[in-house]
């Protein structure tokens, strides 16, 4: 069924009337009279965590564009870095979070010379090859830890918990191969609500299944650029635990960070996780030995300080994309 181009304008305008509604929100709970010193207290290091980030983003947004197959050659890898942002800022004040991200993905792609098809395919595995290359590192930190510090478990509780971490691993690596299985036969002939939708569902399984049929090394440097954006993005914490006097291995701020971001999952319903990050970061710093009631509270501006930097510059190049695709504006 195809939607009149009245409804996709309301919806815009509802879209974007709701993010700045919450962007609002988010900038009201910001206490921006404790931004300032905080970042005057790392002074010049501030400038490492922005390009941490920024690294990361890059690495996130190279996955992606391997996950388009031939058809990659058709966008820059600049042009796809823009959009990534501006579809992730919105996913992080959209209560559909991801979901709402990884749609507007579809809505900016349409203007290029890339199958509809192909757009979504490349959206679902990225989204799939993300949040398993983040298990995958959860799976690893969490070994780490129950083999490196002293938690107070005997050696049955650390086998158990190790061996039930990676069989959550080797349950969605299952889940995953089901996925990309040749789909079930089309009944989308079916003139029934449910009989569109699997259809519609079997079309994006043939995709996936066909992609990863003849593009599997693409699929393995795009779960490899993955682990590598989160493990790049967890410098943050390194970099900000030693501007601010702590010394800790890496291994200790990937941990962190991917205990915030499991936390923030949990949250996601929240926008902007407006509270929720500030709870992980508390869990997360106080899991490797840092109860500094301070300390939690300055590597908690600082954050929200670097977010507020690619909030803003998620804005920039939204109306820079909207200025040169007119299609989309």
């Amino acid at each position: 069924m195809k939607i009149r181009p009245i409804y996709i304008r309301i919806f815009r305008v509802v879209l974007i009337l709701s993010i700045i509604a919450i962007l609002w929100q988010y900038f009201r709970a910001t206490r921006f009279s404790e931004v300032l010193p905080a970042i005057r207290k790392v002074g010049a290091g501030f400038g490492y965590i922005l390009a941490s980030t920024f690294t990361a983003y890059w690495l996130g947004t190279l996955s992606w564009w391997h996950c388009l197959g031939t058809e990659k050659i058709n966008i820059s890898k600049s042009r796809l870095f823009t959009i990534r942002h501006i579809c992730e800022t919105v996913g992080l004040f959209n209560p559909a979070s991801f979901a709402g991200a990884d749609m507007l993905k579809v809505v900016m792609l349409k203007s290029y010379d890339i199958r509809r098809e192909t757009v979504q395919t490349s959206v679902i595995i990225n989204r799939i090859l993300m949040i398993a290359s983040q298990l995958f590192l959860v799976a690893i930190t969490a070994t780490w830890l129950i083999l490196n510090k002293d938690l107070g478990l005997g050696w049955q509780a650390k086998v158990g918990t190790i061996v039930f971490t990676f069989t959550i691993l080797l349950l969605a690596a299952i889940f995953f191969k089901k996925l990309i299985n040749a789909p079930d036969p089309d009944v989308s002939h079916k003139p029934t609500l449910w009989g569109r939708l699997w259809g519609s569902l079997n079309k994006v399984r043939a995709e996936l299944y066909v992609f990863s049929r003849q593009h599997i090394k693409s699929m393995i440097f795009a779960f490899s650029l993955a682990c590598l954006h989160w493990i790049v993005g967890s410098f943050e914490f390194y970099i900000l635990l030693k501007l601010l006097g702590y010394d800790i291995f890496l291994m200790d701020a990937l941990l962190v960070d991917m205990g915030v971001i499991l936390v923030k999952s949990a949250g996601a319903f929240i926008p902007g996780q407006l509270g929720v990050e500030e709870i992980g970061n508390r869990m997360m710093l106080g899991l490797i030995g840092i109860s500094s009631a301070s300390l939690w509270l300055s590597v908690s501006v600082l954050r929200r300080s670097r977010q507020i930097f690619w909030i803003l510059a998620g804005g920039v190049f939204y109306l820079f994309f909207t200025r040169s695709n007119k299609v989309y504006a």
